[in-house]
């Protein structure tokens, strides 16, 4: 949901906070007092599976698209851009690419930046549900942890908190990467054409 209100320049984050994270933020809790007590953790839905696991990179799981432009892009506009976002994006501050890129108001960008969070959801929660990678510990992580070391310090110190971030962040990129080479195409055209 919060993506969507993204697409259309409104903070999805601040639209859908308060309705959610007061629940989010009482499950990360329960999992700190059972985790303090050496007890099973029962929430996977936390604050922190939330924006620590599933928004890598900020809105629409961007990190996969900045690790595009700074690595892939032919286009000047989009080296260039590559270049500037990946540090912020880093920190899960996706506003240069969110503008920058853009994908605000960029129909052809919404099918990844939609799916992206889903699929990232839905192969997290289903891994920590199996018991594959470990659930959130209920350690509040500040929202700018850079992903893996994210997913390591939410997950109590286990290393599948950080082989799962490794694995969507590679999955979020092959989602991008159609998308990223028409863009990056287009933009190269057109500078040709200048």
């Amino acid at each position: 949901i919060q993506c969507f209100f993204w697409m259309f320049g409104i903070h999805g984050a601040q639209v859908t906070g308060p309705i959610i994270e007061p629940l989010l933020l009482q499950n990360s809790d329960v999992n700190r007092i059972a985790y303090q007590a050496g007890k099973e953790l029962p929430n996977i839905i936390t604050y922190e599976f939330l924006y620590n696991f599933v928004f890598s990179g900020g809105a629409g799981c961007l990190f996969a698209l900045a690790i595009l432009t700074f690595f892939f892009s032919k286009s000047q506009e989009n080296k260039t851009l590559g270049k500037l976002s990946i540090a912020p994006v880093s920190f899960q501050v996706a506003e240069p690419l969110l503008f920058g890129f853009p994908t605000i108001l960029n129909i052809k960008m919404l099918i990844p930046f939609v799916t992206a969070p889903v699929v990232t959801t839905l192969i997290t929660y289903f891994s920590m549900s199996m018991g594959l990678v470990a659930k959130p510990v209920g350690a509040t992580i500040p929202w700018t942890t850079p992903p893996i070391i994210a997913g390591f310090l939410a997950s109590g110190g286990r290393i599948s908190g950080a082989v799962i971030q490794v694995i969507t962040i590679a999955i979020n990129v092959l989602i991008y990467y159609p998308f990223f080479k028409l863009d990056d195409n287009a933009k190269l055209k057109s500078e040709k054409n200048d």
